[in-house]
């Protein structure tokens, strides 16, 4: 058992203290911070090992409920404008909030709420192949990745959110092929806030300055994306 174990319990310790004393600020509060925030709850609530533990869950869990809505357009899209960093991101905020779930420490439905308007946002953005736009940095960061080289990143995190909320008529076909998506939701049950779905495929984001244009001429696909809007994320952009 890792609890029996004194290094891992020394390393556990060290990396918990740095995490607290030592936030990312300024132009690396973005998903610095939400990873940051993600790997001290989870190991907090996993492992809650220590006298300080308890503190550390708290207030992870108060850093991530809050940027849950500072770092994410009320459309669903990451502020950072960033295709991969919405990704990441995204991948966070569902590691934590179902290690929320699993421990007893729900983050509760708005936060949830927030987190399928991000799965829905990318539902609606991946073209025909299922990608997404290829726009701003990508450093191939991944939230939890236990699969093999030849997943598809986008279509694992829409299944993840399919069996977690429920795909929509308009999202594209979805394949529950990943390791990661099966061990995310097995015995998972969110609740979430009220606020209504897309009733149909979004083509504009206006808070995030993002219009897509779609045409099917003879069953293949024309697309293109418009951006009208802010650049980046704070002191970032």
């Amino acid at each position: 058992m890792f609890e029996r174990n004194t290094q891992f319990l020394n390393q556990l310790y060290d990396h918990q203290t740095w995490l607290a004393v030592f936030p990312s600020r300024t132009s690396s509060a973005n998903n610095h911070l939400v990873a940051e925030s993600a790997g001290q709850f989870i190991a907090a609530a996993a492992f809650p090992c220590f006298a300080k533990s308890d503190r550390w869950r708290r207030q992870s869990a108060e850093m991530i409920a809050k940027q849950a809505f500072a770092q994410t357009f009320a459309s669903g899209l990451n502020r950072e404008l960033a295709t991969d960093y919405h990704g990441m991101v995204l991948e966070l905020f569902l590691g934590a909030a179902i290690e929320g779930e699993l421990t007893e420490h729900s983050f509760g439905s708005a936060v949830w709420g927030r987190i399928r308007a991000m799965i829905d946002a990318l539902a609606a953005i991946v073209d025909s192949t299922g990608h997404p736009p290829r726009q701003g940095d990508g450093d191939d960061g991944i939230g939890l990745l236990l699969d093999g080289p030849g997943y598809q990143r986008w279509n694992a995190l829409l299944a993840t959110g399919s069996r977690l909320f429920g795909s929509l008529p308009w999202w594209p076909d979805v394949a529950h092929e990943d390791i990661r998506t099966v061990l995310w939701t097995r015995g998972v049950s969110v609740c979430v806030d009220a606020e209504p779905r897309p009733a149909a495929r979004p083509s504009l984001f206006a808070d995030a300055g993002h219009v897509y244009l779609r045409s099917y001429a003879s069953g293949e696909e024309i697309w293109c994306r418009c951006d009208h809007g802010p650049h980046g994320f704070r002191s970032i952009a």
